[in-house]
This record gives structure tokens, C-alpha cells and sequence, in this order.
């Protein structure tokens, strides 16, 4: 089996590695999920989406109030928009004109039941982001 991913448990990076240590006694813990579960590439996005997310509110003061709804969101699209890059837990992450993310990812070959390394690379051309 091979599948492209973003994030997977056992790679080499420190804050990735780190996430996983923290969240799989989590999610072995929670009734109803398989006993040998491990975060995967999803766990990981949701993660550093809602990072980026709450950097925004720190940096930006953001409300919070009901009434102000609609500027804290300019201020959240306007951060992310001009921040550059956002450290996630492969390296930067960047986003281009359009609004996609410029970041690392892995060609994962599965092996013995777990995933393993096969290729890795930067969903930006080359020299232009990760």
C-alpha cells in the first residue's frame, strides 16, 4: 500500500514526533476506537489549523464578541494573509495567492503495519516554499 500524506507517526520531526507522544494515549484511551489507534494526517491538520488559528486571535486582539463577528474574521483572514509562514510540524507553512497551503508531504508505503518513508517533498514549485 502506498498513499501520499502530510504527517504520519514515527517521522523524523521533532514537534511531529512530540504531537504523537502526546496524542496517542489520548485517543487509546476513548471509548469506542480501535485499541492500537494512532494520530493520523487529519489529527495533525486539525492541530495546526486551529494554531494558526489562535495565533491570529493573540496577535491580531481579536474580540471574540458577537457584535464584532465580522471585523475579528477580516482580522484572522488579514493575519494569515500577511503573515508569510506558520511553523507547523514539518516546517513552514505558507500559503499562495489562491489560498492553498504550501507545505510538506510524504509518499508512505505501509510495512509490517506500519507506515514508512518512501518520498518526501513541497506541494510548491521547486524553490518556492517549505
Amino acid at each position: 500500500v502506498i498513499a501520499p500524506a502530510t504527517f504520519f507517526v514515527g517521522e523524523k520531526a521533532e514537534a511531529a514526533q512530540q504531537f504523537a507522544s502526546t496524542l496517542t494515549p489520548l485517543l487509546r484511551k476513548t471509548s469506542g476506537l480501535p485499541a492500537g489507534i494512532e494520530p493520523d494526517m487529519y489529527d495533525a491538520n486539525i492541530y495546526e489549523i486551529v494554531s494558526l488559528f489562535l495565533e491570529a486571535v493573540k496577535k491580531e486582539g481579536v474580540s471574540l464578541q458577537p457584535e464584532q463577528l465580522a471585523q475579528d474574521r477580516e482580522k484572522i483572514r488579514r493575519f494569515i494573509a500577511e503573515s508569510g509562514t506558520f511553523m507547523g510540524f514539518n516546517g513552514k507553512i505558507a500559503f499562495n495567492p489562491d489560498g492553498d497551503a504550501i507545505k510538506s508531504f510524504f509518499v508512505l508505503v505501509g510495512q509490517g503495519g506500519k507506515w514508512a518513508e518512501r518520498a518526501s517533498g513541497c506541494s510548491a514549485p521547486a524553490g518556492s516554499g517549505c
